[in-house]
C-alpha cells in the first residue's frame, strides 16, 4: 500500500510500521469483512490510543473492554499469514530513485487490479479439494469444516502431493536427489518447514 499511504495519507511507507498501518486502516473494516476471522469483534468501533504504561499505540474498544496492542496484532497477523501461506514481503528503498519506482509500480498494480473482475480463490480451493482423493468432506458436509482446518488441509495436500511425486521420482531413478532438501520428502511436515 505504498502509493495509498503517500497519495491519501501523505505518509512515506518506510516511515510507518505494520502495526501503525493496521491502526490507520482498521476502522475501515466492517464486521461483514472480518467476521470470518474475528467473529463479532467490530474493528471499526476501536479507537486508537496511547497506552500510558509504555507510551505505545493501541486500539481500544470501550464497549467490550478489548485492547489490541502490538503483541496481539502480531498474533492475529501471524495466524492469518500461516492460514493463507503468506510470507511478508518487506521492501526498503536504498535511494530516492528506487523509492519512487516502487511507489510507481504500486500505483500501476492498483490500477491493473481495478480492471480485473473479482476472483474468489476460495472457490478454486474448494473445487480442487473436492477432486483431491484425500479430502474427507463431501460437498454437503463442507460447511462443517472450519476455515482454518480447510486451509490447513489445502496446504497439507500440496505438501503431500509434491512429497509423493519426489519419492516416486527418487525411487524410479528419474531425479537427482542430491540437490533436493531432504525435508521435501517428508509429507508430514508443516507448511512452515519448506526451507
Amino acid at each position: 500500500m505504498k502509493s495509498y499511504l503517500l497519495d491519501i495519507c501523505n505518509i512515506d511507507y518506510m516511515e510507518i510500521d505494520d502495526f501503525e498501518y493496521f491502526i490507520l486502516i482498521s476502522r475501515s473494516f466492517t464486521p461483514n469483512e472480518t467476521g470470518l476471522f474475528l467473529g463479532d469483534i467490530d474493528l471499526s468501533s476501536f479507537v486508537p490510543l496511547i497506552d500510558r504504561r509504555n507510551n505505545e499505540p493501541v486500539l481500544y474498544d470501550e464497549k467490550h473492554d478489548i485492547t489490541i496492542d502490538r503483541l496481539i496484532y502480531l498474533r492475529i497477523v501471524s495466524y492469518l499469514r500461516k492460514m493463507h501461506g503468506i510470507k511478508p514481503k518487506i521492501e526498503r528503498a536504498a535511494n530516492k530513485t528506487t523509492h519512487d519506482i516502487l511507489i510507481r509500480l504500486d500505483r500501476e498494480r492498483i490500477e491493473k487490479q481495478k480492471k480485473q473482475p473479482y476472483k474468489s480463490y476460495l472457490k478454486e480451493y474448494i473445487s480442487a479439494m473436492m477432486r483431491y482423493p484425500g479430502f474427507k468432506y463431501k460437498k454437503d458436509e463442507l460447511k462443517q469444516c472450519g476455515y482454518y482446518e480447510f486451509m490447513d488441509t489445502v496446504m497439507g495436500s500440496q505438501i503431500y502431493v509434491s512429497s509423493t511425486a519426489l519419492l516416486k521420482g527418487a525411487y524410479s531413478g528419474m531425479i537427482d536427489t542430491s540437490k533436493i532438501n531432504k525435508k521435501e520428502f517428508n509429507w508430514m511436515r508443516s507448511q512452515g518447514d519448506e526451507s
